[in-house]
């Protein structure tokens, strides 16, 4: 298991802040990751996003933002009990 993160600020270029996708594009390389029955959980406009690149169903904890395709959960403990 790995974490992924981003050690740039927001000064710097680079491929990896959210909503880029150089941390996931990392981990599909690293591990034989099914992106067909994954999911992606956050709280920002970054976090849908990045969802929507890689077409992922996109779980918004304390999300605001107005889209139509969150699913809007207040935590991750609200997302397990979604996807049962």
């Amino acid at each position: 298991m790995n974490i992924y993160y981003c050690p740039h600020n927001d000064l710097d270029h680079c491929c990896c802040k959210k909503p880029k996708h150089g941390m996931i594009e990392k981990a599909l390389k690293e591990y034989d990751i099914d992106m067909q029955s994954s999911i992606y959980c956050g709280d920002s406009q970054a976090d849908y996003l990045l969802a929507k690149y890689f077409g992922l169903t996109f779980y918004g904890i304390n999300y605001s933002g107005k889209e139509n395709d969150v699913r809007k959960c207040n935590s991750l403990l609200d997302v397990c009990k979604y996807i049962g």
